[in-house]
């Protein structure tokens, strides 16, 4: 491995990962702590709760799993964290599928509220109804993951210095049969994890975005702010911390997929040469893959205080000038009196 690439790999899935999951783990943590406290739940509010806790699982894994071993490239080295890499991994796996559908259930909550809202009214989904059946699914999808690899220990003699010998246990990290299954690798690995994970909640996402878009787009200017336009404007407002959430979501994710794009076209080339290099192009991505992956799931609290908070000084801007305006108008109302 070239000293260019362990010099990108220690900097960007090493230094970068850590410090953008330890901001990631905080506003996951204030997240549930703020949605939690509301005293009025919306459906939006328990889907940005759940979401949270997905969130903060895979990235709190993420800076164990991927962080710290690039930081320290002997990690591997220790037994016991090889126990850990294969008993972590699947939980990692478990909260980034329920992060990817969490994220598209956001979506489509906002979609309906925004774009059909007299269906919404009339038809009052709880959050449970998204939060149950993608929870089975998250762990139900990524069982396998769990026999994909083991943890082999074997005894190692070691010569000392004055020619004695003794005995050291040494650990490493194997693929089990499962794994090097080419059928297994082929379909569940590639084909349907590029589905389940990629084209399929990518494309869902970016067409329920732009929907969402035109339609605040075409509501900007509409409708006085009354008690029910307080109300109107609180949905639309929740619908654009959505938008840079899937936005943000939709950018980070489509990095992660090329190389296992590239891993599908060679699979489908059914050669039987296996001596084609793993290009170094995809080494690159992969580390950078991890580290966008980190940060779309470190962002989306910060992402909702943002936007809460430079809505509510447009709003309390919007109030104090309707009331200046209003008072020439008491004073004529006065004077022709």
């Amino acid at each position: 491995m070239s000293s260019y690439y362990s010099l990108f790999n220690f900097i960007v899935e090493g230094i970068l990962l850590i410090i953008v999951g330890g901001l990631g783990v905080i506003g996951n943590l204030l997240c549930i702590i703020w949605f939690s406290r509301k005293k009025v739940q919306k459906s939006f509010h328990r889907l940005m709760l759940t979401l949270a806790v997905y969130d903060g699982v895979y990235v709190l894994l993420s800076i164990i799993l991927f962080g710290l071993p690039s930081v320290n490239n002997k990690m591997f080295e220790y037994g016991w964290f090889n126990h850990v890499f294969c008993t972590l991994l699947p939980f990692a796996q478990i909260g980034l599928t329920g992060s990817i559908y969490l994220t598209l259930s956001i979506a489509i909550e906002r979609y309906t509220t925004v774009c059909h809202p007299f269906f919404k009214l009339s038809h009052s989904w709880s959050a449970t109804l998204y939060i149950i059946p993608i929870s089975m699914f998250s762990v139900l999808y990524n069982i396998p993951k769990f026999y994909e690899h083991v943890v082999e220990d074997k005894i190692v003699p070691i010569q000392d210095v004055d020619g004695s010998v003794f005995n050291i246990t040494q650990s490493e990290i194997k693929a089990t049969e499962l794994r090097e299954n080419e059928s297994y690798v082929k379909i569940y690995l590639i084909i349907l994890n590029l589905l389940v994970h990629g084209i399929i909640p990518l494309l869902l996402l970016t067409i329920l975005n732009i929907v969402v878009y035109k339609q605040l787009y075409g509501m900007r200017n509409t409708g006085p702010d009354t008690s029910d336009g307080f109300i109107h404007h609180k949905e639309i407002k929740l619908a654009q911390v959505s938008l840079v959430i899937v936005a943000v979501f939709i950018i980070c994710h489509a990095v992660r997929w090329v190389p296992n794009i590239w891993e599908l076209k060679q699979s489908q080339e059914d050669s039987k040469d296996k001596s084609v290099a793993w290009p170094v192009w995809i080494d690159y991505t992969t580390s950078l893959s991890h580290l966008l992956t980190v940060f779309s799931s470190s962002v989306n609290f910060y992402i909702y205080t943002y936007k809460h908070f430079q809505n509510q000084d447009s709003r309390n801007n919007s109030i104090f000038a309707r009331g200046r305006n209003s008072i020439p108008m008491q004073e004529t109302q006065i004077t022709h009196c």
